[in-house]
């Protein structure tokens, strides 16, 4: 059984249980390792309601780096979620870029975790670290 994601009002608590409803005789259908990975996809497209996510999963295994869809400016769409469905935590925008939109992308630059945030004229780069989910630092991308 697979319980639907609870969010409170801000949208900024996230916790999902995940059960299999298989029979201790029953073979899964995907690989142990990729089935915390469809089930957690499949809550945080719920979570979206239907609409596109970003979903990056961390080089050690642990978790993905999830960008949800952007609901309000200035406040972060971007979290690390364990693969028990657990938020590790909250991407949190640095004050200097509060004014921004918000995160739209995801992804690896080499070994570095890297969030890309959108601002006014121009789009910023945050790598973060995966354990923690502070920025390390950040660059102005095209």
């Amino acid at each position: 059984m697979t319980e639907s994601p609870q969010t409170d009002n801000a949208g900024a608590i996230y916790e999902a249980t995940f059960c299999s409803a298989m029979q201790p005789d029953q073979t899964p259908l995907l690989p142990a390792a990729n089935n915390w990975e469809h089930q957690l996809r499949e809550a945080l497209h719920a979570e979206a309601g239907g609409r596109e996510f970003i979903f990056t999963k961390l080089a050690d295994g642990s978790g993905a780096l999830v960008v949800m869809p952007m609901n309000q400016p200035a406040r972060s769409n971007a979290r690390i979620v364990d693969s028990n469905g657990k938020i590790r935590c909250t991407i949190e925008i640095p004050p200097e870029y509060a004014t921004g939109v918000g995160f739209y992308d995801a992804y690896y630059v080499g070994s570095e975790l890297t969030a890309v945030f959108i601002m006014n004229n121009r789009d910023v780069a945050f790598v973060i670290d995966e354990q923690t989910g502070q920025v390390v630092r950040s660059y102005e991308t095209k």
